[in-house]
């Protein structure tokens, strides 16, 4: 690794031709499991997972073969060949389609969380068929003496157990010298290269949010985020009108599905109320309708009325719906109760697998409905459900708060936002958007790297604006209006770098990418959450962002999708959390903006989470947290509950598609090859 010193001293960390050429070696002795992911953050069930990578230049045929995950669980492989490189992960004590990536074990049982062995066989459970073998925690395991004698372990040798959240890796990526110390903690890759250590949690914190209108098929979603459910949904709930409430209440379902749903003859129950069978009726695809209870109308394709009944409750209530007049397990659709737990037909929901006991979401104050937010967006969670103004019939709102600042753009020969600041109850610098602007660089052609970072804070006393690099400050950003910084005193803070070619090529099958982290600091020694984590608080969490050793080192990360051509500009020029706040007491709001820039335009961005698509996009039509539709800054925004989620840093990426179908890099790493 070379340093390269530029302008008054600042120092850009460049890569040298020892770390390009570091690769994984072909391994001898194929397949090798390659990860263990058995102590994820909160329960395990149905979270755990094995993934076995194939590093060699041959297919591998694991039909048959047995792989033993805890005390007495073996999953045989189906038939199954595994192509040269790739990768399929096993996912533990948990039901699924079986892919050419993923296979499921159905219902077993859990990895220990503190110690373990797992052993790979290729027929028999003997010495002679031991494939591979690893155990942490500690030594002795089942299956240790057959993995001594086939000279793939160390007697007494093992792996250390490793922090709930995160999992264990080999690393280097694939390299199975059968010691524990190939292994080490990281979070989970998922079907991509194994990185190095990293104290950010690892399990997304919070349910997946979607925008109001979706923008098209979800590219996949994590192991450990609940998926969106599809089809006929309950999506808001108006019990408490202002006064009277006869005639003024009303349920709203949603069709989120691809095609449009025969609702006939299927019953609603809203609460006190008796059971509504529908009439003959279509509901289009995303299309919304409105049952008004305890009222008389004239039924239309968007508003239909149940006729004199009883109210719903004001403070606590329920909403069923049946696809028959028979109600039952088998034929419940949706649930939903507010208030308090264990309401009618609540078993029934938690039998049927879409409601879990005791669950609730809390009843909305007079005059505001409960609706599902993001608009459509249903995991079967009392955290889908937040009080809002009623929508009666239209797209729910779940508006951000009023005091959201609004980014403008100057003239200038790309996008330069010039966000406006606004006050914040604290006095610590935050870190609104940052990145690398328009860069055009790569390790082979060389060319102009930028880094940016828009920073706020109370007092206007900040005094140094790190860039970390490895755990250590590498140079700092200047908002002088000098060396690619916009203008002095525009609370942008910035630094160009022209670097000339690497003297070599990329390698023609991997990405490699950087990880920056940029902390400011004020007069008052207050630093800022590191960009680009999002930072929940808690009562033992503390963070010292002085110390080297609590910051991350750099991250390479495997490519998942093609990079945009060289020269086309798209990408994103800076995003961030803006005025997000959450502890893990209060709860709060995760707000992500995204400014993007470059010709063709950004169409769509879609957030990742530790390196893989959670098909959730970010939004440029003034919604979901968005600030203005068509500005070119897209966003996204979701509520916290209090005690929901754990303190921590999180980690998200974000990758822009452009009108031409081009993917761009992802933010927030700096990509060297492509």
């Amino acid at each position: 690794m070379t340093i390269y010193c530029g302008l008054r001293s600042f120092c850009f960390l460049y890569i040298g031709i020892v770390w390009i050429s570091h690769q994984p070696a072909t391994l001898a002795r194929q397949p090798v499991i390659n990860e263990v992911f058995y102590d994820p953050l909160g329960p395990d069930t149905g979270l755990e997972f094995v993934e076995i990578l194939n590093a060699s230049d041959t297919e591998a045929d694991l039909t048959g073969y047995e792989l033993k995950l805890a005390d007495s669980n073996y999953f045989m492989f189906p038939v199954f060949v595994l192509p040269p490189g790739a990768r399929v992960i096993v996912h533990n004590n948990l039901d699924g389609t079986n892919t050419d990536t993923e296979l499921y074990t159905g219902s077993l049982e859990n990895m220990g969380n503190t110690h373990n062995s797992l052993a790979l066989f290729s027929g028999a459970h003997t010495q002679h068929n031991i494939v591979d073998f690893v155990q942490y925690g500690d030594g002795g395991q089942q299956w240790e003496s057959a993995a001594v004698s086939a000279g793939i372990w160390t007697g007494g040798d093992f792996a250390p157990d490793v922090d709930e959240g995160d999992s264990l890796n080999l690393y280097p990526d694939g390299q199975d010298t059968d010691r524990s110390s190939d292994w080490c903690a990281c979070f989970p890759s998922f079907l991509a290269e194994n990185c190095l250590p990293t104290p950010s949690p690892t399990n997304p914190p919070f349910p997946s949010p979607s925008p109001t209108t979706d923008p098209g098929t979800p590219t996949s979603t994590p192991t450990g985020q609940p998926t969106p459910r599809m089809g006929i949904m309950i999506n808001e709930v108006f019990s408490d009108p202002e006064g009277a409430d006869t005639g003024l209440e009303f349920i709203e379902l949603h069709n989120s599905g691809d095609t449009p749903a025969d609702l006939t003859g299927y019953d609603l129950k809203p609460d006190d109320s008796g059971y509504y069978t529908f009439p003959p009726f279509v509901l289009n695809s995303g299309a919304n309708v409105i049952v008004h209870v305890n009222t008389s109308g004239t039924d239309t394709e968007t508003d239909l009325f149940t006729g004199p009944d009883a109210n719903m409750g004001n403070t606590s209530g329920f909403v069923v719906l049946f696809d028959s007049d028979t109600h039952g397990v088998d034929t419940i659709v949706d649930y939903m109760e507010y208030g308090a737990g264990g309401q009618s037909w609540e078993s029934a929901a938690v039998s049927a697998g879409i409601w879990t006991a005791g669950d609730f979401a809390g009843s909305a104050p007079e005059g505001m409905s409960l609706n599902l937010c993001p608009n459509g967006h249903d995991t079967n969670s009392s955290a889908d459900w937040q009080p809002d103004s009623p929508s009666d019939g239209q797209a729910n709102p779940c508006r951000p708060p009023p005091d959201t600042p609004t980014p403008t753009f100057t003239q200038g020969p790309s996008p330069t936002p010039s966000p406006a600041p606004t006050p914040h109850p604290t006095v610590e610098p935050m870190i609104q958007l940052a990145g690398f602007g328009a860069t055009d660089y790569r390790l082979d052609r060389g060319g102009t790297i930028t880094f940016l970072a828009y920073i706020t804070d109370p007092e206007d006393d900040i005094t140094h604006v790190s860039v970390v690099y490895a755990g250590e400050t590498v140079f700092e950003l200047q908002d002088d209006g000098m060396h690619g910084d916009f203008g002095p005193g525009d609370d942008i803070y910035g630094f160009e770098l022209a670097v000339p070619p690497f003297a070599g090529e990329c390698p023609d099958t991997s990405t490699f990418r950087l990880l920056f982290r940029i902390v400011a600091e004020d007069a008052k020694e207050y630093f800022s959450v590191s960009w680009p984590y999002f930072h929940v608080g808690g009562e033992t969490a503390t963070f010292d962002f002085t110390n080297p050793a609590a910051l991350p080192v750099w991250e390479q990360l495997a490519a998942r999708h093609a990079n945009t051509p060289a020269g086309s500009g798209t990408g994103i020029f800076m995003a961030g959390y803006m005025l997000s706040r959450a502890s893990s007491q209060s709860g709060g709001t995760f707000n992500l903006a995204a400014v993007t820039s470059g010709n063709p335009d950004v169409i769509e961005i879609e957030l990742f989470y530790s390196g893989s698509p959670t098909g959730i996009f970010l939004k440029d039509d003034g919604a979901s947290g968005d600030f203005e539709p068509g500005d070119g800054v897209f966003g996204i925004r979701l509520p916290l509950n209090p005690g929901e989620i754990p303190p921590g840093d999180y980690f998200f990426q974000l990758q822009p598609t452009d009108s031409d179908g081009n993917t761009g890099d992802l933010w927030p790493y700096l990509t060297l090859c492509e």
